[in-house]
Parts: structure tokens; sequence; C-alpha cells
């Protein structure tokens, strides 16, 4: 697929997903870029690692944003758990620590796990046929009324 076909197939995956769709998308791109940042370190290209992780961090940071509008105990603790590891990858930019990126890696692969659960079962609910409608019966009017000639 060229790239052209492929940023139309994105764009339209993205219009046409759910919150909690796009959300799993966002933990999928960190750990994309995780990747590709370790493979840097590995290499020792610290220009493609820290372009990487900046990347990470900027996703790290939408996923903050999309938790905090809610105060609720759930968003709470994603929050908290999204600060942690937006710090782990600070730090993992600062020096390089690869142990550092495996436990973000680590973190965001268990919560691309439950995204992927919860979407999975929101897809199963609205697959789901709806109820039909109750069978009312109803007899027919006669309205003293005849179309016949």
């Amino acid at each position: 697929m060229n790239s052209s076909r492929q940023k139309d197939y994105l764009e339209s995956k993205v219009n046409t997903a759910s919150s909690a769709q796009l959300h799993l998308m966002l933990i999928e791109g960190a750990l994309r870029f995780l990747t590709q940042a370790d493979k840097a370190l590995l290499r020792e290209e610290e220009v493609a690692a820290n372009a990487a992780l900046v990347r990470v961090l900027e996703i790290v940071e939408e996923l903050m944003v999309g938790v905090r509008h809610s105060s609720d105990e759930i968003n709470t603790k994603l929050a908290a758990l999204y600060q942690f590891v937006f710090t782990q990858v600070s730090m993992i930019y600062v020096n390089g620590d690869r142990q550092l990126l495996r436990e973000a890696s680590r973190i965001l692969e268990f919560q691309r796990d439950t995204w992927r659960q919860a979407c999975d079962k929101l897809g199963n609910a609205e697959k789901k046929p709806a109820a039909p409608a109750p069978h009312l019966g109803a007899a027919p009017i006669d309205s003293g009324v005849s179309f016949e000639v």
C-alpha cells in the first residue's frame, strides 16, 4: 500500500473510531515509537532514539489530557499512571536507560491489552441485534370508506 493510501486509510479509521478505539490507537502508537527508540538506542543512534521518544511523550501527554476531563476514580488512576509513564520516558530521553524503557513498555502493553478487551466488548455489544419491536396485533380499522369503483 502506498503512503497516500495508508494516510487515507488511517484518516478514515481515526474519523470513524469510537473514543475507546482512539485511546487504543494512541497506546499502540506509543508502543510503536518506544520500540523504535529501543532499536535506535541499541544501535547507539541518539538522534533517532530521541525523535521516537519525543513522539512517545506527545502521545502520552494526549492520553493524559483524555483522562483529565473527568475526576472519577478510574480516570484519576489512569492520569497518575500516564504521568508515571511520561516521567519514565522523560528520564529515558535524558539518560538512555533501556531498563526504564522496558518498564514503560510493560505498563503500556498492559494498557493496550486492557483497552483491546474493552473495545472488543464494546464492539460486540454494538453488534448485538436490536430487540424486535413488539407486535401490537392491531386489527384493521373499518372506516366505512370504500376505494372500490
